[in-house]
């Protein structure tokens, strides 16, 4: 016989399988629910973190990248194109261009990551099991780590 999944469940002693007394059914999905949803922002926030551990670096290298585009690739490079451009053994208009490439990528899976957030509210619909709140919520999960996964394959 398996484990007690949770204080919930009760031994059936014709099946010796673990079930869970409808007067308890209640409380047991709000606790999962709120925990599951409690996770996903929790994992959302570690991603989050990961992503945005040099976010001031990445702010004004964009704007520099921007900047020196807007003049048609002309005039004063800043160092933040200059190093970039020299470590990874470009001009600097190609390091531009990769730099607000790479800009742009990380600004869309950041919205996408806000998305799969969000659906934490799918958690909050009415009449789910036990069942179909874990599937939901190992869907985000998995979508998460994806984008997670992206970001760090470039």
């Amino acid at each position: 016989i398996d484990p007690q999944p949770s204080a919930a469940h009760v031994l059936n002693l014709d099946t010796l399988s673990w079930e869970v007394l409808a007067e308890k059914q209640t409380a047991l999905l709000a606790d999962t629910q709120t925990r599951l949803i409690a996770n996903i922002d929790e994992h959302a926030a570690k991603i989050y973190s990961t992503w945005t551990r040099f976010e001031s670096e990445y702010r004004e290298r964009q704007a520099v990248a921007e900047a020196f585009k807007a003049a048609n690739y002309e005039g004063e490079c800043s160092r933040y194109i200059t190093d970039f451009a020299q470590r990874a053994r470009l001009d600097n208009k190609t390091a531009t261009n990769l730099i607000l490439t790479q800009a742009a990528g990380l600004e869309k899976l950041q919205v996408e990551l806000a998305n799969q957030r969000m659906r934490k509210y799918e958690l909050k619909a009415p009449n789910l099991t036990l069942e179909q709140l874990q599937s939901i919520y190992d869907d985000i999960i998995k979508q998460m780590d994806n984008l997670m996964e992206a970001y760090q394959n470039g």
